[in-house]
């Protein structure tokens, strides 16, 4: 016989098998089109969610429209819930493979993919990872037109920052390719020399080192020193370290760690934080925990491409580290001007310009005309423990959603302080729903 409890069994797991047919799995939209901003597709649906094995999110953003002239930059980023599987993801048109990746064992993959060039029409784009399982973006829609005519907008600079005068791989760095090595062949110069406990010691006032290539640390330690024209990478602390080194230039240099698993702690570090009139042009730094630090006195930093900092968080937090693209340390001497620099900071994690003050007030600093992305914020303003700031001008940046939705993690800005003469000007969002919009402190 049945027993009542028996018989309510029966009658629930009729109502859920009923519930769970009425609930179809979530598929891509065929056809659906984007105005060439970030494109989302999340499937699995509740069926995949009953199983607890999600698929990879995969997004992918193409620029909405480019020369038939040009190789447009797609940016691919898959995330998952744990580490990705083993696979590819393929960026497709119809009947095409444009670019292919491998993914690795990491819960996120940024890849910058070059795309061929097309012809004039409108084109359907979309990535598939290729794995386990099988997952694609949602469709992008590319219009290429024929060339002369103009496909650069006010917008979505991001994407390619040259043909909007912003700096990246193809106009910062050596000039020419270096010509020898230090110390393989090369061990010394004039006011310069291989130290034998492992890097380049520069020592002479006004010394020049120029068209070298250097696997480990430059110690510059005079004033007035030139580094130009030269590969620097090293998995050690610094690349370029400053002691007491007024009047430094340091201009064209691709400048960085060994890889994206052996990375460098600061691309370019002031010691000591007491080297004034500093200039810093045109540099390419790549592979580093942060791109600049502890410059606290006066000089410029301008025209440098400052990217692919930072690392994968393993345990999920999104400010597991402290990556910046460029930090000054607390300071009220001469003017600092940062302009004309592009920070891309892929990860979550600080920020892609920091105004510290932890150990005192900020003063005289100008930053504008930056194309910045990513960071847990991407500009941290003057704000802190250690008194008001003044004499800050924040204005003409432009903030990109190509990591997230809101340019950083958390946001595009914190701690910003009004009054004090500070200004915050024509700041603008570059791509994104909101592009073309001010950006609100």
């Amino acid at each position: 016989m049945t027993t009542l409890s028996s018989a309510r069994r029966v009658v629930v797991l009729v109502l859920v098998s009923a519930s769970l047919a009425l609930v179809p799995p979530l598929a891509p939209t065929e056809g659906a089109t984007d105005p060439g901003f970030t494109v989302v597709f999340a499937p699995g649906g509740f069926s995949s969610a009953l199983a607890r094995k999600p698929r990879p999110v995969v997004r992918l953003r193409v620029p909405p429209e480019v020369s038939d002239q040009a190789t447009p930059r797609a940016l691919v980023r898959v995330q998952s819930q744990r580490r990705l599987p083993a696979g590819h993801v393929v960026v497709r048109t119809a009947g095409k493979t444009l670019a292919t990746v491998a993914t690795k064992q990491r819960r996120v993959l940024h890849a910058r993919l070059q795309l061929p060039a097309f012809k004039a029409g409108i084109y359907k784009v979309w990535a598939v990872f290729r794995g386990a399982a099988k997952t694609r973006s949602k469709i992008s829609i590319v219009r290429v037109v024929s060339a002369p005519q103009s496909v650069v907008s006010n917008t979505g600079c991001a994407w390619r920052p040259d043909a909007c005068d912003y700096r990246d791989a193809t106009n910062t760095g050596p000039r020419m390719a270096p010509a020898l090595r230090v110390p393989e062949d090369v061990q010394s110069g004039e006011g310069w020399q291989w130290d034998d406990r492992g890097w380049v010691r520069i020592y002479g006032a006004g010394a020049v080192f120029e068209g070298f290539a250097v696997s480990a640390g430059i110690d510059i330690t005079a004033p007035n020193v030139t580094v130009r024209n030269n590969v620097l990478r090293s998995s050690t602390e610094w690349p370029i370290s400053l002691r007491n080194a007024d009047g430094v230039i340091i201009a064209d240099n691709s400048i960085g760690g060994t890889s994206a698993a052996a990375l460098c702690d600061n691309g370019i570090r002031d010691i000591y934080g007491d080297s004034d009139d500093v200039q810093i042009l045109r540099n390419d730094i790549s592979w580093c925990s942060s791109g600049l630090n502890h410059f606290n006195l006066g000089g410029v930093i301008a025209s440098n491409y400052i990217h692919d900092l930072g690392h994968e968080c393993s345990d999920g937090d999104p400010d597991c580290g402290h990556f910046n693209g460029i930090q000054l340390g607390a300071g009220d001497g001469p003017l600092m001007t940062i302009e004309n620099n592009t920070i891309f900071v892929p990860y979550g994690a600080t920020d892609a310009i920091m105004l510290a003050n932890d150990d005192g007030p900020q003063a005289n600093r100008t930053i504008r005309g930056n194309l910045l992305a990513g960071g847990g914020y991407t500009f941290y303003g003057s704000g802190g423990p250690s008194g008001d700031a003044t004499g800050i001008v924040f204005t003409d940046n432009r903030f990109s959603t190509i990591y997230f939705p809101d340019s950083g993690f958390w946001g595009p800005v914190a701690h910003w302080q009004s009054g004090g003469g500070n200004v915050w000007a024509n700041n603008v969002w570059d791509d994104g729903p909101q592009a073309g919009q001010l950006v609100r402190p």
